[in-house]
């Protein structure tokens, strides 16, 4: 009993919204930010230069890639949440790009890590903690030269904890996504990045949990990024705005009645899309949008350093934090390779999940897609 108290305690740390006015969520693993990029970014993605993770982002973005193959690795550490060895988190994306279509595939993998059975008599066994995929397919579309739909698919699984009765389950969800590029200058360095998604949409999961659906919305000011004169550091700074978009918890009086609310139990998933704006007992609608501040400048055309502040009201979750992050670009026979970093720094006490967060991307990029 000790050790399923342990086991449920650790894998709810990644529930982030355990303690808070939302119904429990499934699948949490996919709130964490999906790129090393987007981790340099405040965990931002909705309104960024495009790459291959804008499949787990805003899949409109990839048809605003140049290049006619991407390939992108992502892997990150979180050594705040298993007590043998590091949770981790691995994706693998590949976007091909043609005129006016792009289309991607990535597979995401979240393990928890394990924890030590010690027995009575001081014997112990390694169990593994449930780990969570996704696989997604995404496609995008130009609808004018500077503005992009698109859409992704995704079959997602957890699995069975050993040892216990707690089961595995798996479900299926998609995003949808726009964005708008706007040209500001004549000599086309200044532009602005417009975008808005809805991820992660879907009904409950087998076990009966919500998922994590988010509306995003989100604006980038790019400085000198198609400046080939070398006289300006290119720059940019965005704000980042988003929702989830699942059921408020109701209020319950001293014997366990509800007074105000719906018991989200009795709520289909897909219906909180437009009720989750209005349908919070405590009145705190406005209170649950999250904030991200972001910003990026490249020291040389090769090397960028980020940073950014992501902010959320406790009773929506513990997304508080600060996060840095580097990248070097350099390019061999007409390719294109890119090293990101990123790290998070935790700015609540009990956002135990975004400690000590590290992050490490390769990319690559061939040949232009016209």
């Amino acid at each position: 009993m000790k050790l399923l108290f342990t086991i449920l305690l650790i894998v709810g740390s990644i529930g982030i919204f355990a303690q808070t006015k939302y119904a429990p969520l499934g699948f949490s693993s996919f709130t964490l930010p999906q790129s090393t990029r987007s981790i340099g970014l405040a965990g931002a993605g909705t309104a960024l230069s495009a790459d291959a993770s804008a499949i787990n982002l805003n899949p409109a973005r990839l048809s605003l890639i140049d290049e006619k193959v991407n390939f992108s690795l992502d892997t990150y550490t979180i050594p705040a949440l298993a007590t043998t060895n590091t949770s981790k988190y691995v994706s693998l994306k590949y976007v091909y790009n043609q005129s006016y279509n792009s289309f991607g595939i990535g597979i995401n993998s979240y393990s928890l890590g394990d924890i030590n059975q010690v027995s009575e008599t001081g014997g112990t066994r390694t169990i593994s903690l449930p780990n969570e995929y996704k696989i997604s397919i995404a496609d995008a579309m130009l609808i004018t030269d500077n503005s992009s739909i698109g859409i992704s698919f995704d079959y997602i699984n957890k699995t069975q904890l050993l040892y216990s009765s707690i089961p595995g389950t798996s479900s299926l969800m998609g995003a949808i996504g726009y964005i708008q590029k706007h040209t500001l200058s004549e000599s086309k360095d200044r532009e602005l990045l417009t975008g808005v998604a809805l991820e992660n949409i879907g009904s409950k999961t087998r076990d009966g949990y919500f998922l994590p659906t988010t509306l995003s919305i989100g604006t980038t000011f790019m400085q000198g990024y198609n400046d080939h004169t070398g006289t300006k550091f290119p720059f940019l700074i965005g704000i980042e705005l988003s929702k989830l978009l699942v059921p408020s918890l109701p209020i319950y009086d001293s014997v366990g009645n509800i007074t105000k609310g719906r018991d989200p139990k009795n709520i289909a998933g897909i219906s909180t899309i437009l009720n989750s704006f209005l349908d919070d007992p405590y009145k705190k609608n406005l209170q649950k949008w999250r904030v991200q501040l972001y910003s990026e400048i490249n020291l040389i055309p090769e090397f960028a350093l980020r940073t950014g502040y992501s902010y959320e009201n406790t009773i929506v979750g513990s997304r508080n934090f600060f996060t840095v992050g580097a990248g070097y670009t350099f390019i061999k026979d007409n390719d294109i390779y890119n090293i990101d970093l990123g790290y998070i720094i935790p700015a609540a006490p009990n956002g135990i999940l975004y400690k000590n967060i590290f992050s490490l991307s390769i990319k690559y990029k061939m040949g232009a897609k016209w």
